[in-house]
């Protein structure tokens, strides 16, 4: 079973904006200051629609996914319609592997029970990680993926693929605290 947001989605009905937000979102936007109704906060259009789950979770979507402390970044492209060799979704998949870990109900929760940016964080934290330790590029990031346990392979044969990643940049000359604790 695929655990998805019950968090109703807006998208700006402007086809040249792609904002997509949250009743949340959408409630924080500015009204304007004539008008007094709610716009787009990238384009300025008052005019919203109902996403439904089965328009946001079609087709092939690119995720960027940046990891902002470190300037770390994951490019990932999902085909929603792809179908596995088992009937399931990719939807199903990503859940899947969601679930698999410890603390997946709360790696959930952290974004308002969106499984597909759950997975994208912890997709993303895993890839820079081995991307650091085995200084791989893309192609070395994606054949790792192939025997890494809780992941179905990322060479786009499941659905989903790792098209790009960039290097963290850690600075030698960044801050650093210590404490020094006496054990004697």
């Amino acid at each position: 079973m695929c655990t998805t947001t019950e968090t109703q989605k807006w998208q700006c009905t402007n086809d040249n904006c792609k904002w997509i937000g949250t009743n949340d979102e959408k409630a924080s936007v500015q009204k304007d200051s004539i008008t007094k109704e709610f716009v787009c906060p990238l384009c300025k259009n008052p005019e919203f629609y109902k996403v439904s789950q089965e328009e946001e979770f079609s087709g092939r979507k690119e995720y960027i996914i940046d990891h902002d402390p470190t300037g770390g970044q994951l490019t990932v492209i999902i085909d929603f319609d792809f179908k596995l060799s088992s009937g399931d979704k990719v939807l199903d998949l990503i859940s899947e592997m969601v679930n698999f870990w410890t603390g997946a109900e709360d790696n959930i929760d952290d974004f308002e029970g969106d499984v597909v940016k759950a997975f994208l964080k912890n997709l993303t934290h895993l890839s820079l990680v081995l991307q650091k330790q085995f200084n791989y590029n893309v192609k070395g990031i994606v054949d790792l993926f192939k025997s890494q346990e809780g992941y179905a392979p990322m060479d786009g044969s499941a659905g989903i693929e790792i098209t790009r990643i960039s290097e963290m940049e850690l600075d030698y000359y960044d801050d650093y605290s210590f404490k020094v604790k006496n054990l004697d």
